[in-house]
């Protein structure tokens, strides 16, 4: 034993957390202990500072990875500078060692019995804790790729301080695994008095001495240790919960790359874990003696009342100290820390009996679940179910049938996960189709609106009706100011309309009506190549104001009338190959401007547009392109106009709200709308998506000089003729993989591999369904039979309450009732 005990030692004075022997190197052993107390603390904060990790992390997993630098200082100066430096304490626990081997061991065969058994445990954890830190060193360098510098600093911030913290605690382990020993002792002797009885209250009294010397020698070392034991288990506990947690981590993410970390995160919750689990076990043992004790006293024979008082006094002494003394109110044992009893065969039963119900339950449920397989399988008529469930079948046929079941089973997923994607990714097919000559197209749509919207007659009419004002009064001109306002009014210009927002005159007025009531009609001649087709026009309220919309039968979605889709009028349309595709318009004393969009959208504020002056004739070609959604952005600008000022612009009568008067346009000019609306709106993509650009502009004017040598003449002033030109390519969208198909796939995956249908899985999903529901009945039967059980037990085994008569027992009959007899 003297030559692992002298390499277990020397190693923890190497480490400097175990007094020398000689008191001549006592002071450069301090200077080299507090050297290495320095070197960790001083790479542990240079570790603190400098630590970076390679993957993000969460704060409190760096939390619980930093708390163990902190801990490993304060137990290594604790360890190093305070608990084993106590020259005085050590020698005193080594002659009370001493004194009570001498009283325990007489027999001479006892002392090498008890240097056997603790040679064995010495050099067991003596040789692991080496080659242990030896693996971690090699480990962590192997992390850094062997970088001297770099693995110098890491071992000494890790390897180091956890040395030192090991060997410290392995000491105290040997300290109690000798109390231990020596508690063993005692009971052996507690046994030969039983066999011997001869002067046993005197040998009797002596144990229980030694039994008391025992225990102050435990509760001393406690004392000494408890703050750092307290500590130890602290920290190991949450470096554990860590280390746990990364090492799950690792192998639920497979990251296979990093098993050099995986190897060191494994060494460190091996450590840990051993650490809380060596120190409560060896406490564990004592408790262990100290119960065996108690039950070698409890054999006795009092033959004598001096006798039973000795064994009394031994009992309560035993009975004060049975458990393991408290650091700082903590018992540190696995006993007391894991709940399961002091008796360690009551725990073996509970496990029994707990593994035996979970096999029972185990092999409940799978034969339940082959009945209801076979069941299943003979319904459905699927052979590999039926031959799988099969027990008269040999174990090998039915494995494999399981096999082929399987593989099907997981080649029609792997299939439909294969379509599934295909449905969600590409259903569709973008082809070019070239075949222009049949093709049938819509002409553009046209939106004119007139530079001077008012007519200056319904104007007057009106300023009379609602105002009561006529052309001599002072407010006739202001209100017809308040009219050119608001017909002039846009979207994107309204500021002249919000000037009006103080006068309360105007808060009750509907714009929408008053414009209604003064726009200029529609005078115009419209023609087009087919002489037959009437090309529709309809007056609309866009984002510029009131205008006339021309072969767009989208433009009634404009108006405040619910519309039925069913009875909107058809676009003028045209072959393609005829090339004769146009629709002319003229114009008599009027000027504006046109919009050119498509038949099935509005004409939009941001859209481009072409100006009709008098005398003018333009003829514009267009080309079919991808359309814009006006439409979309018109109402998501009114809903935002809705939300800001509680007021819907009158440019938007499709929009269900109340109308902005000037108060509410003078709200909307402070919010600075529609100009930030126009980045937030986003619309998706409409099922028609037509669009028309300008390819070329033919203008050319008519020569007239001014508008008072076409007063009184009925012809046109002005002219617009649009066109259409066919395009020679366009692309074609086809659904080549629809919901349909992907149905048809999964039935044919299933037919081929599985060789199951529709009928089949329902009946199948009917089997299951009922044998559940079966068996929820047959549970709730049960527990109602128990139920029922117990009530009748309760009430079988309720006493009976004493029946009183009724009639009153007289004094004669009391009389004869004979007198008490007192017995002493």
């Amino acid at each position: 034993m003297s030559t692992w005990l002298y390499l277990l030692f020397l190693c923890a004075r190497l480490l400097g957390v175990s007094p020398p022997n000689e008191q001549q190197v006592k002071y450069p052993h301090l200077v080299w202990s507090l050297l290495l107390v320095i070197c960790v603390w001083f790479f542990t904060l240079h570790r603190l500072v400098t630590m970076r990790f390679y993957k993000e992390v969460q704060t409190i997993q760096k939390l619980f990875y930093f708390a163990e630098y902190p801990a490993n200082m304060l137990l290594t100066a604790l360890f190093s500078l305070r608990i084993y430096r106590s020259e005085d304490f050590y020698k005193r626990l080594l002659l009370e060692l001493e004194r009570l081997k001498a009283q325990l061991f007489v027999n001479g065969d006892a002392i090498p019995h008890l240097y056997r058994g603790l040679r064995k445990q010495i050099m067991i954890l003596f040789c692991l804790m080496l080659v242990f830190h030896s693996i971690c060193a090699l480990v962590d360098s192997a992390w850094l790729n062997f970088d001297l510098k770099l693995s110098f600093a890491s071992n000494c911030a890790h390897q180091l301080p956890c040395a030192m913290i090991n060997f410290s605690l392995l000491q105290y382990i040997l300290i109690h695994r000798l109390l231990c020993l020596f508690y063993a002792e005692l009971n052996r002797h507690l046994e030969e008095l039983q066999r011997r009885p001869a002067a046993i209250e005197l040998k009797l009294e002596e144990l229980r001495l030694i039994g008391v010397a025992l225990d102050d020698i435990q509760a001393k070392l406690l004392d000494r240790f408890e703050f750092a034991l307290i500590v130890n288990f602290a920290n190991s506990l949450l470096s554990f919960s860590y280390e746990t947690f990364n090492t799950f981590r690792l192998l639920e993410l497979a990251q296979l790359s990093d098993w050099v970390l995986y190897c060191y995160r494994s060494l460190w919750l091996l450590q840990h874990g051993s650490r809380v689990w060596l120190v409560l076990r060896a406490n564990e043992r004592i408790i262990e003696q100290k119960c065996q004790l108690r039950l070698v006293l409890n054999k006795l024979d009092a033959s004598d009342a001096r006798l039973e008082r000795s064994i009394n006094s031994f009992l309560l002494q035993l009975k004060s100290s049975h458990n393991q003394p408290l650091a700082l109110c903590i018992e540190l044992d696995t006993l007391a820390l894991g709940g399961l009893g002091r008796c360690a065969a009551c725990t073996k039963n509970w496990l029994l009996t707990f593994g035996w119900l979970l096999l029972w339950l185990i092999r409940a449920v799978s034969s339940r679940l082959r009945d209801v397989a076979a069941q299943a399988g003979a319904e459905t008529s699927l052979l590999a179910i039926r031959l799988t469930v099969n027990r008269r079948l040999h174990i090998t046929e039915r494995l494999l049938w399981l096999f082929v079941l399987v593989g099907s089973v997981f080649a029609v997923y792997m299939l439909s996960e294969l379509q599934i994607a295909r449905y969600v990714n590409s259903p569709t097919v973008i082809s070019v189709d070239r075949d222009y000559r049949g093709w049938n197209g819509s002409l553009p749509a046209v939106t004119l609106c007139y530079y001077d919207h008012i007519d200056s007659f319904k104007a007057n009419e009106l300023i009379q009706d609602m105002w009561n004002v006529s052309i001599i009064d002072e407010d006739y001109f202001y209100i017809m100011d308040f009219l050119y306002a608001v017909v002039n009014a846009t979207a994107s210009n309204y500021a002249e309309l919000a000037k009006f927002a103080s006068d309360e005159r105007f808060d009750q007025v509907d714009l929408y009506e008053i414009i209604q009531t003064i726009n200029r009609p529609f005078e115009q001649v419209i023609s087009s190549f087919d002489a037959d087709f009437e090309v529709n026009v309809e007056m609309v309220m866009t984002e510029r104001g009131c205008c006339y919309a021309i072969n767009s039968p989208m433009s009634r979605m404009l108006g405040k009338k619910e519309v039925d889709y069913d009875q909107l009028p058809q676009p003028l349309t045209c072959q393609f190959g005829k090339q004769q595709c146009f629709i002319r318009m003229d114009l008599y004393e009027s000027t504006g401007v046109l919009d050119v969009h498509s038949p099935y959208e509005v004409s939009a504020s941001e859209a481009n547009i072409i100006s009709l002056q008098k005398s003018d004739e333009i003829t514009a070609s267009f080309k079919v392109l991808e359309t814009v959604k006006s439409l979309c952005l018109a109402r998501c600008r009114a809903i935002m106009a809705l939300e800001m000022c509680n007021c819907v612009p009158f440019f938007y009568p499709f929009v269900q709200g109340p109308s902005c008067n000037p108060a509410g346009f003078e709200c909307l000019l402070d919010f600075k709308w529609p100009i930030w609306a126009l980045h937030i709106c986003k619309c998706p993509s409409t099922c028609t998506e037509i669009e028309y650009t300008m390819q070329t502009v033919k203008k050319s004017s008519w020569g007239m000089k001014g508008n008072e040598e076409t007063a009184g003449i009925d012809m046109a002033t002005s002219s617009f003729r649009w066109d259409l030109i066919p395009p020679k390519v366009r692309f074609r969208r086809d659904v080549v993989f629809s919901f349909e198909d992907l149905i048809v796939s999964f039935g044919g995956a299933l037919a081929l591999f599985v060789g199951i249908s529709v009928m089949g899985l329902v009946q199948m999903g009917y089997v299951i369904i009922f044998n559940i529901l079966l068996d929820i009945i047959k549970l709730l039967r049960f527990i109602h039979t128990l139920y029922l059980r117990a009530r009748y037990r309760r009430r079988a085994t309720k006493p009976e309450s004493p029946v009183y008569s009724k009639d009153n027992i007289s004094r004669a009959e009391t009389a004869e009732i004979p007198l008490f007899e007192y017995v002493n």
